[in-house]
Formats: structure tokens, sequence, C-alpha cells
């Protein structure tokens, strides 16, 4: 089977219960299925070529995850999402806002000050329609700050409770949610073979750019941070 992204929850858990069937399932990395495909992306072709690619006696495979990963990374990926949602509203509430000439500065914490300052301002010219919609956006907001945070929370709980991650923070720059990501991203080292060498960029530490580790690396759960996240 090779996946990555949006198929990678189905090939783990197809992997998963497969192996609970007594099967042998393995996963491999799109881009060492990719060179064995004979024409166009379809089904077939895939087929194809995910048997000639498991084939070879030194392909390479992916460590299957386990639920409790699948569940960390869920987590992750919520979590961005919020994020990714509070940035889109707090534009949306900038645009408008703007239209009226109520100018709201970069950056989200300038951002949140200036948008209360200027709703609660009776004297600045704004329409009631427009404060009472832009009001509702910024409740929403407010919500999605509450969400996050408590997600925050979950993961640095997380963080404490685990030894691996205890460590990984002692490495200066990584904080809880980078190294409760890299456990339920990254294989075990001993999966890892002598061979394997990661050179500077090559997406398998937190602060890489490119996603080129030997076994497949694909975005960060943490957005802006790392690309570590191995499918």
């Amino acid at each position: 089977m090779s996946d990555r992204h949006g198929g990678l929850f189905r090939c783990t858990l197809l992997g998963s219960e497969l192996t609970k069937l007594g099967h042998d399932a393995r996963i491999i990395a799109p881009r060492f299925v990719a060179p064995y495909r004979k024409s166009s992306k379809n089904n077939d072709n895939d087929a194809e070529a995910n048997c000639e690619a498991v084939s070879l006696p030194n392909m390479r495979f992916v460590p299957i995850k386990t639920e409790d990963q699948q569940a960390v990374l869920c987590l992750h990926r919520i979590r961005r999402g919020l994020t990714k949602e509070r940035t889109a509203q707090t534009n949306q509430i900038r645009g408008p806002l703007a239209e009226f000439g109520l100018i709201v500065p970069q950056g989200r914490y300038h951002a949140r000050h200036r948008v209360l300052e200027i709703l609660e301002d009776a004297e600045n010219g704004l329409p009631m329609l427009a404060r009472r919609l832009l009001n509702n956006i910024n409740q929403r907001i407010l919500q999605l700050d509450e969400e996050k945070l408590a997600y925050d929370r979950e993961i640095e709980a997380m963080a404490r409770r685990d030894e691996q991650a205890k460590q990984l923070m002692a490495i200066p720059g990584i904080g809880p949610q980078t190294a409760i990501g890299i456990l339920a991203s990254a294989p075990e080292p001993r999966k890892f073979k002598a061979e394997d060498t990661f050179p500077p960029g090559s997406g398998t530490c937190p602060g890489s750019t490119q996603p080129e580790a030997s076994s497949g690396w694909v975005e960060s759960p943490n957005a802006g941070t790392s690309t570590y996240e191995h499918y």
C-alpha cells in the first residue's frame, strides 16, 4: 500500500486490520512506488507499481502507526485547523473595518485589542449592522481561542507524562507540541537502517524545511514549525 496526506489514516487503518487477520501488511512511501508506475496514475497502474515495488529485496517500508499515535495526530490536525480558522476570521474582520476607515494592525494580539476598542467605540461612525455582524465574528474568534487553549493544555499534559517527550524537550527549540508531534509521527529509531543518513534540511528533525527523509516525510502537525511527519 502507498498513500500520503489525506490517505494516511486509510492506509494505517487498513494495515492494522490486515495485521490483525494475520497478514504481513506493509506501507510504502509514495515516492518509492512512483518510479515503477508505467503510465498515468490510476488504480490499476498504482496496483501494478505497488506489486513491483514490494517485490524488491531492498525496499523500505513505513511502520504502521498505533491507534494512540493516530489519535494524537488527529488532535494536532484539529488544533491546526482551529489556528487557520482563527486567522481567517481575523482577516474577515480586518477587511470590512478598513472599508470604513478603521485600520486594524497586523498580528493577532494587536488585532484582538484593536477590534475590541473599535466595537466598543460608539463614536467611530461604524454602522450598527456592521458592528453587530463583526461582533459575531469576534465572538467566534474568542471561542476558537478557548478551544485551541484547551488542546494546547492537553498536549502539554501529555508531554509532562511522557519520558521520551521530556527528553526531546531538553533540546533547545523543542516544546511540548513539537515533542508530542515527533513521537506520534516519527518511527522508532530501531526502524532505521545503519546506512540511513539525514543531511541538513532532510526533514527528519524540527527546524527542517524540505520533506525528503529516507522513508517519506510530510508536513508537520504544528503549523509554521517543522516538517517531520512520517507517512
